[in-house]
């Protein structure tokens, strides 16, 4: 697993996700699961409220390593056991998700995103750049979506 996750950190630090990884979780690989640098979900967000989500998802891997969102795998059996389920090809908003963490955080994040095809099924695979050496942390300075209005 060690191998692994340093192998994460090394596409982290190029902005470059590595398909084979995906590609050996679709085929049953048991090498592969979240860890500091990648996190797994299940659909891409469709309101505003998941969108904000993301951002949230996103700003964490920005203030600690930098890292990888990835939108169509299910998690089977808690941080163990993951499944490719897929996700509609090109249907992430980066434009929304730039803006929407400019307008919480206050500054631009690196943020790229890309459609990657495993097997017959889309994934969809959004980078964060970690933050520089000897920067602050970004901080949220406005509030998102209430989830439980009121």
């Amino acid at each position: 697993m060690t191998e692994m996750i340093v192998r994460m950190h090394r596409l982290v630090a190029s902005g470059e996700f590595d398909k084979t990884i995906l590609d050996e979780l679709h085929t049953g690989g048991t090498k592969v699961s979240e860890c500091e640098v990648l996190d797994f979900k299940q659909q891409l967000p469709a309101t505003d409220l998941e969108y904000a989500k993301s951002v949230r998802d996103l700003v964490a891997l920005h203030n600690s390593f930098g890292g990888f969102l990835v939108f169509g795998v299910q998690e089977v059996e808690r941080d163990r056991v993951f499944k490719v389920i897929g996700v509609p090809q090109n249907k992430f908003n980066l434009t929304k998700t730039r803006d929407l963490a400019r307008n919480y955080v206050g500054r631009d994040l690196r943020i790229t995103s890309s459609s990657m095809l495993i097997g017959s099924v889309y994934l969809e695979v959004v980078w964060v750049a970690k933050r520089a050496q000897g920067e602050s942390p970004v901080r949220f300075v406005r509030n998102g979506p209430e989830e439980k209005p009121k």
